[in-house]
């Protein structure tokens, strides 16, 4: 069995936070209804067919939840409900009683509803119900409604605004189905087998139920920490599983898992979509070269604003600011950027993104222009050392990165730059080959950067690092760079790949067929042993897969269209990574967080190297996507 690993942390692709876990609001408090916070936490990257195969012993009909119709008729119910609600009255009454649809929709069964109302992006009500019935439902809306009434900032608007509340609320609507028992007494085991932000997870103490829905897990980014939620629910049904050294539930209670219907809305006034962890599913047939192209577009544009605002700001300020380059991670869901300051890697990797991007002939020539100029202002801002940053010329990603950027620069126009940014360049690859190269061992990744840039000069023990034709892994992660600069023989990556495609593709495959994930996790790899689902992480396979097959003579013609048809799921699934109009509804800046990459389907926070990878795999993939629109049998 081929196991696929890239454990390195360098390009952010495994940072998302340092925090523990925390809250500013509380979990749920009580058996009717209930909120909470956490953050998230580092992941590794793998793919692993033994894992997905696991998995699937856990997976779920996706009829044990209510039918998209019924769903559908309840949210218009709630909808009519909502815009008759007053927000300046001091009580909650209706100005009549929710009205339940006609037909099947009446007698749908449900175990438990949930409802997140949104103002212009910001979260200001959410409340759930035990169900089945109408007043689980309108109770929940209320309840929603009424801490949306008490928000601090609606209460301070005026009151002819007030009164049109209800109607100016986004709404969101989810309804858990029938549950499923967990095998196991482990909590925090049973907890971990629910499918983040996809399955609701429920805990039973006698006649006591308290439910966890995953648009209240998603909103609260609470999906990596279901081991700790897990704790806080037992709680409030009167367990206390932590007096347990093991964790074990005790007799008359048990844990479930549950298959919900949940459906969003962009705005109040917009129609609803089936939400699938934040957003609608995106379809292979529907990525092409010109689906892949406008991916890319939309990637630059995004890496672009990631820079502070300099506006109104004095002169030196602004200089000041403009010096600490791009930022490295956005939290769309809080609309922050938690570090001031950005690792000199990840920003010389958007660089050699935006870059590439520059130099497809495909682009728009404004897109182009600004991409350009926005990898050059990053260099520029790498040149510049402020006082808390790390100096690039002691981090031997950054180096190679921002030699490479420079490099796919010059390939368009040489007269880019003045001779002092090219006295830092030829300096960046004499501290790497005299530096990191003469002294530490790296990541394969950053060996293959470097080899790069080196050539013949690059010693033979990072060589060995970098590459490896019979590791199937370190091909897929080495390819991207050493490929293109003729660093192996092309018979050499070709007879690489020939062993390389078949596990790659059946890693895919497997995620694919398994039925542990929905459809959303299409083409990506599992993530490893700590989240087995598909993640940001896959955009490196992409990257490799897509670099490969820019060459005839690097792929096997009889496994092209195979490898094609691969790369096409890869790139459908980094498509649904990305942030879309739909995936915004829950975001309070979505022209920020537009056309980003998230960390994963059920985690917003957006990586700058997520995106910078990406970018990469979509400028790549292009051209061998380009008008092969039908996949291929």
């Amino acid at each position: 069995m081929v196991v696929f690993r890239a454990q390195e942390s360098q390009h952010g692709l495994h940072h998302v936070s340092s925090q523990l876990p925390c809250r500013s609001r509380p979990v749920p408090t009580r058996n009717d209804g209930g909120s909470g916070y956490a953050a998230t936490m580092p992941r590794n990257w793998r793919l692993s067919s033994v894992l997905v195969i696991f998995l699937a012993g856990f997976s779920q009909s996706p009829t044990d939840r209510p039918s998209l119709s019924d769903a559908q008729a309840w949210f218009q119910a709630c909808r009519t409900w909502l815009d008759a609600q007053d927000g300046t009255q001091r009580e909650n009454p209706s100005k009549s009683p929710m009205s339940e649809p006609a037909g099947s929709a009446a007698e749908m069964r449900f175990s438990a509803v949930g409802v997140i109302l949104r103002l212009d992006g910001r979260l200001v009500g959410e409340a759930w119900r035990r169900g089945p019935g109408t007043a689980a439902i309108e109770g929940a809306l209320s309840e929603a409604f009424g801490e949306s009434r008490a928000d601090r900032r609606i209460a301070a608007l005026p009151a002819e605004l007030r009164a049109q509340l209800g109607s100016r609320l986004a709404l969101e609507l989810e309804f858990a189905g029938e549950p499923q028992p967990l095998v196991g007494d482990r909590l925090d085991l049973m907890a971990a087998r629910i499918e983040p932000a996809l399955d609701a997870f429920a805990i039973r103490n006698g006649d006591r139920w308290v439910f966890a829905l995953p648009c209240s897990i998603q909103t609260h980014s609470q999906s990596a920490f279901m081991n700790y939620l897990a704790l806080t629910l037992a709680r409030d049904v009167g367990l206390d599983p932590a007096a347990s050294k093991d964790l074990k539930l005790p007799d008359g209670a048990a844990a479930y898992r549950c298959a919900t219907r949940r459906l969003a809305q962009r705005t109040a006034n917009a129609p609803p979509f089936e939400s699938i962890r934040g957003r609608q599913v995106v379809s292979a047939s529907s990525v092409d070269g010109a689906r892949v192209q406008r991916m890319a577009t939309e990637l630059a544009t995004h890496l672009v604003q990631r820079w502070p605002s300099m506006d109104g700001l004095p002169a030196e300020s602004a200089d000041a600011l403009r010096a600490l380059g791009p930022r490295a991670l956005y939290q769309p869901a809080k609309n922050a950027w938690p570090e001031p300051v950005s690792p000199p890697a990840d920003q010389a990797l958007a660089a050699l993104a935006l870059a590439e991007f520059s130099n497809s002939v495909w682009a728009g020539a404004e897109d182009r222009a600004q991409a350009r100029g926005n990898a050059i202002a990053t260099l520029e801002s790498l040149r510049r050392v402020r006082d808390g940053e790390t100096d690039p010329v002691s981090d031997a990603s950054a180096c190679a990165a921002a030699w490479l950027a420079a490099a796919s620069l010059d390939r368009s126009d040489a007269a880019w730059t003045d001779e002092g940014m090219r006295t830092w360049v030829r300096g960046i690859a004499d501290s790497l080959r005299t530096g990191p190269a003469s002294t530490s061992k790296p990541s394969p990744t950053t060996a293959a950067m470097a080899w790069a840039v080196l050539g013949e000069s690059m010693p033979e023990a990072w060589r060995t690092i970098a590459w490896d034709p019979a590791v199937p892994e370190r091909v897929v992660t080495a390819t991207p760079w050493i490929a293109p600069a003729s660093r192996v023989p092309a018979l050499d990556i070709a007879a690489a790949w020939t062993r390389t495609l078949p596990p790659l593709t059946d890693s895919q495959f497997v995620a694919r067929i398994d039925g542990a994930s929905a459809e959303d996790l299409d083409g990506g790899w599992p993530a490893g042993s700590q989240s087995p689902w598909p993640q940001a992480q896959s955009a490196r396979a992409a990257l490799g897969l897509a670099t490969a097959l820019q060459r005839k003579e690097w792929i096997d013609p009889n496994a092209r269209a195979k490898a094609i048809e691969c790369l096409r799921q890869a790139m459908r699934f980094l498509v649904q990574l990305q942030a879309d109009d739909d995936a915004c509804h829950a975001f309070r800046d979505p022209a920020r967080a537009r056309g980003g990459i998230r960390t994963s389907c059920w985690d917003s926070e957006q990586p700058i190297a997520a995106s910078a990878y990406a970018l990469l795999a979509a400028v790549r993939a292009a051209d061998a996507l380009d008008g092969s629109a039908t996949p291929a049998p």
